[in-house]
């Protein structure tokens, strides 16, 4: 009401304020920026992906922010990474690759002769990859 009265209606409205200090800088979105573009392994981490929660132990441990997972979700998601589970995608599909494929198996089926019984030839490419992305 102080305000109120020496300012007017103008003084009802709210000022600007600092507010609290981030606990993540821009030092230290640079290190979970690090973090991701590496793997868990790097780090000593018995574990082939980053999450935020590990990121977050990380940071208390490494440099002593100690910060929830959350706020490591809110840093990557400024990184523009997206924060999603993995998918399944098959590889674009080489024509000229697929027929050097295709005629070594024709290849393999006819050497092992009429009687024989080919049951099928796996082409499964497992790869390990994180769930983050730039978006």
């Amino acid at each position: 009401m102080d305000r109120f009265d020496e300012e007017g209606p103008s003084g009802l409205y709210d000022r600007d304020r600092e507010g609290r200090p981030p606990k993540i800088d821009e030092e230290v979105e640079q290190e979970i920026e690090r973090l991701i573009e590496g793997s868990p392994t790097e780090e000593g981490e018995n574990a082939t992906r980053q999450a935020a929660g590990r990121i977050a132990e990380y940071l208390d441990r490494e440099l002593d922010v100690d910060v929830h997972p959350e706020t490591v979700r809110e840093a990557l998601n400024r990184l523009d990474y997206g924060w999603t589970r993995p998918r399944r995608k098959l590889p674009p599909t080489d024509p000229e690759a697929y027929k050097e494929r295709l005629e070594a198996i024709v290849e393999a089926v006819s050497r092992v002769g009429p009687d024989a019984s080919v049951l099928a030839r796996d082409e499964t490419t497992i790869k390990r990859f994180p769930p983050l992305r730039r978006q």
